[in-house]
């Protein structure tokens, strides 16, 4: 039996030691924002703080539009030629260059929304600062480290971003009055970890920016719109209930939102660092008997962590938020349903399609489930339903449909069979 752990241990070295990084770097991202966020909800109140999510919810639009889908295209192509500096070079060249002027088109379409739409022109100090956050995605090179396997780069820059934010909320944050800070210390954190990210790239892993044809620049772009697609479906179908809700019901119900879609996002911390370590591996060997064994693990994971919460839910919702949050529970219990869909749908799309080379099919579950969604909602303004509740059973509703497309591709075309 020892042996047969020491000899899994030595064949998967760089596995084990990724994973002890990212498990570092979660446990880090689980904990900070569960300190942060009491203190946040009592000092700055419901309406405050539900204003702040609601900016930051319109933010992850323009965080995916400058990403591209580029942490998964780009960190394939990284993995595949990581031993060929010039072809990293003109990988790494070719993203930024199109993430600047995505970070540029997205800047231009915030000032129009926010001058066009009175709601947000209220507040356009807070949606101008909070766009600063947009810098993680435009300076940190995230698919490049993951790509070569270097997690530990990835871990120390993340703690260094969010120590910052950390340290400055406490000791500048003390009123409401205050309130524009939060959104300045997230840009601040994720501008200083992006530019400590462009310093490891060029100076200790020897990368230089080449100037790039226009035909190059748009074979990258193209050959990563389907995962763009990918991603912004999952924002469309998680963020826009928030702005919707924020829009229509208002910021008490965002907060509460907001806090089953924090707990759900803790709980699938696990599963998005398994599918980052074992991606590049993947993506290498096509070993879908692994796959199989790491999907029956995350089921039964997913399990006790959703069971954990129907047990514990109130006394955890409490001492975040105090009992002035309790009003959250039935929210936190539904939203969370979804760790038990997405935790298996990371799988079947990254490690099963995107490497088998399905990628039509892919780009094609994430189209027809966003189209979904959005016949659901919909048919939900036409009815006049305007529910809390009714919103995060969509979001049940919408996972289930795009796992279950995926899952019905996968069987129809055998793609669990290892070559």
């Amino acid at each position: 039996m020892w042996s047969r752990i020491k000899k899994i241990s030595s064949n998967n070295k760089t596995v084990i030691a990724n994973l002890g990084y990212l498990g570092i770097l979660q446990i880090i991202s689980l904990f900070l924002p569960l300190l942060t966020y009491p203190y946040l909800i009592r000092v700055l109140g419901k309406e405050i703080y539900g204003e702040i999510v609601l900016a930051q919810a319109i933010m992850a639009y323009f965080s995916i539009m400058i990403n591209w889908g580029f942490n998964i295209s780009a960190t394939k192509d990284i993995a595949v030629h990581r031993d060929n500096k010039l072809y990293l070079s003109e990988i790494v060249s070719a993203v930024f260059t199109v993430k600047l002027l995505l970070w540029m088109l997205s800047f231009l379409i915030l000032l129009a929304i926010v001058y066009f739409i009175p709601a947000l022109k209220h507040h356009k100090l807070l949606y101008f600062i909070s766009f600063g956050i947009c810098f993680n995605e435009l300076l940190f090179q995230q698919y490049f480290f993951q790509g070569i396997e270097k997690m530990k780069y990835i871990t120390l820059i993340n703690l260094i971003s969010r120590l910052i934010f950390f340290c400055m909320i406490f000791i500048f944050v003390k009123s409401q009055a205050n309130y524009l800070y939060v959104p300045l210390f997230n840009s601040i954190g994720a501008f200083i970890g992006g530019l400590i990210a462009f310093y490891i790239i060029i100076f200790k892993q020897k990368i230089y920016l080449q100037n790039l044809s226009f035909s190059i620049l748009k074979r990258y772009f193209l050959e990563s719109m389907p995962f763009f697609f990918s991603r912004i479906s999952n924002v469309v179908i998680n963020k826009t209930n928030t702005v919707i809700i924020g829009i229509v019901l208002g910021y008490t119900e965002v907060s509460y939102y907001d806090l089953g879609q924090k707990i759900l996002s803790v709980l699938l911390i696990p599963f998005d660092l398994i599918n980052q370590v074992i991606y590049p591996k993947v993506a290498r060997e096509k070993n879908m008997y692994f796959v199989r064994k790491v999907i029956l693990m995350v089921l039964v994971l997913a399990s006790l962590l959703l069971l954990g919460i129907n047990i514990g839910g109130k006394y955890f919702i409490e001492f975040l938020g105090g009992s002035s949050m309790l009003p959250a529970i039935n929210i936190v219990k539904i939203l969370t349903i979804n760790v038990l869909f997405i935790s298996v749908d990371y799988f079947l799309g990254n490690t099963i399609l995107v490497v088998k080379g399905f990628y039509k099919e892919f780009n094609k579950s994430v189209i027809y489930t966003g189209l979904f969604y959005l016949c659901i909602i919909g048919i939900l303004f036409l009815s006049n339903v305007h529910n809390i509740y009714v919103f995060a059973f969509v979001s049940i509703a919408v996972e289930l449909f795009c796992l279950g497309y995926r899952w019905t591709v996968i069987k129809k075309n055998s793609l669990f069979a290892t070559n």
